[in-house]
């Protein structure tokens, strides 16, 4: 708590602008954004990280030159009723609304809203129910979501938001066996939960924040929540398959400059078992982002991730870059990443991406060729290309995901079982959710044929090498590593271990009642293969659901 007070009062020193609060739940709102960025060739927005700020989407948008077809602008009016507090009245959407008694749904977009010059809120309901079947899976899947959110602001500067659920689901086998084979169980996306019958879980979450911004440069943001960086759908910086986590986020833009400060505070891997306090470690990550033009982002990204017994190490509420070299006068022993981001956007249709992560690395091994363990980083590319063909609202996507063994596991000689300070929150990675020692290629179809109906169609073709009970291979990033069951310091090879190679297929339908009340239709098809020894899993599953102002969740791993 003293650090929290020392950060906000030296950032309340400084003369901020106004940016308003986030698109926390709304996976439709930041597909529509994400095209938008690319058809508009002269956006000043900044796409490298998420969740969007609601104001700069408002700004978006606001260009009146638009050559859309019918649906795109359908999409844009879905974005402005999502941003109804920056209109002038609830009732300025074009489309139609209940206003029930005057007093409900005076908007598509809002159960209960309020606003005045000073003041806004808006109370939503959430609802998620979905049902399913998996081939050679006795119990059918589910999911039964209730929940509540609320959002507003105070004068454009001081936003909040909040959002509640309960939760009751059972998921495929093969996520079962991801995500609670281990000692360190987990359930994907998600923190604490109670075990139900044949492998349900019910448990609750909970995400939320409070923003302060001040006119012109800065805002300063704490709650709990995920977060993102990149372009692609996979994230090898920060992704939002993880469990939400308390963090304390500012944000300075000024020029062609943006620069994002996070500090999160983590939980420790741990073993189920009675109720206790569970263990802490921190990490601090800087994003600086250069726009020399509307058209391409740079990003230099560096995170630490520390465990301290007496709490968070405040050598790190240093705010500049570079973290590496004040971690190398604390000795070393913390856990640095860091890595270069870079997005262009092409002729208003195509888009190109990449990620580079550096974990360790000696430039004399890699040039030797030595596969030697320590030399650890990952790489993303991929692309996008809208309006394919000239087909409107046909969007595609093609991305490769390539990381090292040993990428995101640290080595704690203090500590003599598996390390406090890898790339980890609550049993889960930080960042790619199969961790490391692995390749990937994503193949993505987006199309919009009305308004109101979405097809995806999503292929994985997944090369991993696996683990054994006796040798680390690099996939499990929570091993402390080196140790005596690493079976090679050099000769280190890509996807060395259990060869196990994946194939996902996955069709989705969502078609849109009323605004942002969907009705999804799912197919998806998984094998799984380790070796031509060992028999194929393979998973074939239908489902069907009804989700209101909830973020449709994906597994595919």
């Amino acid at each position: 708590m003293k650090i929290i007070i020392l950060v906000l009062s030296i950032t309340f020193s400084i003369e901020l602008f106004s940016q308003g609060s986030t698109f926390s739940n709304n996976n439709f709102a930041e597909f529509i954004v994400n095209r938008l960025e690319i058809l508009d060739s002269n956006a000043q927005f900044y796409a490298g990280f998420k969740n969007y700020r609601r104001n700069d989407v408002y700004d978006l948008i606001q260009k009146k030159e638009w050559n859309f077809s019918k649906i795109d602008n359908f999409n844009i009016s879905f974005l402005n009723q999502e941003l109804i507090d920056f209109q002038d009245s609830l009732k300025s959407d074009s489309l139609k609304s209940l206003n029930l008694w005057n007093t409900f749904y005076k908007n598509q977009a809002s159960f209960y809203a309020y606003k005045n010059q000073d003041f806004f809120i808006r109370i939503n309901p959430i609802l998620a129910l979905t049902a399913g079947n998996v081939s050679g899976q006795e119990a059918n899947l589910f999911q039964n979501t209730r929940g509540l959110e609320i959002h507003g602001n105070i004068q454009r500067r001081f936003s909040f938001y909040f959002q509640v659920t309960e939760n009751q689901m059972r998921h495929p086998d093969f996520v079962n066996q991801y995500s609670l084979s281990n000692k360190y169980a987990s359930i994907p996306q998600y923190t604490y939960w109670k075990d139900g019958n044949s492998n349900a879980i019910d448990f609750s979450n909970s995400i939320g924040y409070i923003d302060y911004s001040f006119p012109k440069y800065f805002s300063i943001t704490f709650g709990h929540d995920r977060h993102f960086y990149g372009h692609g759908y996979r994230s090898l910086f920060l992704s939002d398959q993880a469990a939400p986590a308390l963090f304390l986020k500012s944000q300075i833009r000024f020029w062609k400059l943006n620069y994002q400060v996070l500090f999160n505070e983590l939980v420790n891997q741990y073993q189920r078992g009675a109720d206790r306090n569970l263990l802490r470690k921190y990490a601090a990550t800087h994003l600086l982002t250069f726009k020399p033009s509307s058209k391409i982002e740079l990003s230099f990204f560096e995170s630490i991730v520390f465990n301290r017994n007496n709490g968070f190490d405040i050598q790190y509420l240093n705010p500049l870059m570079f973290y590496r070299s004040l971690e190398h006068t604390l000795g070393s022993a913390d856990n640095s990443l860091m890595g270069f981001q870079f997005k262009w956007n092409i002729q208003n249709q195509f888009q190109v991406y990449s990620q580079l992560l550096i974990d360790d690395l000696k430039i004399n091994e890699l040039i030797k060729q030595s596969g030697w363990w320590g030399n650890k980083y990952a790489l993303q590319l991929g692309g996008k290309y809208l309006n394919m063909g000239g087909v409107k609202n046909l969007d595609g996507q093609v991305e490769f995901n390539m990381v090292r063994p040993y990428t995101y596991s640290h080595y704690n000689i203090d500590y003599k079982g598996d390390t406090l300070s890898n790339y980890t929150h609550y049993n889960q990675t930080l960042a790619h959710p199969l961790g490391a020692n692995f390749t990937e290629w994503i193949f993505r179809l987006n199309y919009q044929p009305i308004p109101r109906l979405l097809l995806e169609a999503k292929y994985f073709l997944i090369q991993r090498g696996a683990d054994t009970a006796n040798a680390k291979f690099g996939s499990d990033i929570f091993a402390s590593i080196p140790g005596n069951n690493i079976p090679n310091t050099f000769g280190v090879t890509q996807n060395q271990g259990v060869a196990n190679t994946i194939h996902i297929l996955s069709l989705q339908t969502q078609y849109m009642l009323w605004h942002n009340l969907f009705i999804d239709f799912d197919v998806f098809y998984r094998n799984s293969s380790f070796n031509s020894v060992l028999p194929s899993n393979n998973s074939f599953g239908l489902s069907a659901g009804l989700r209101l102002n909830f973020r449709k969740r994906e597994n595919y791993f």
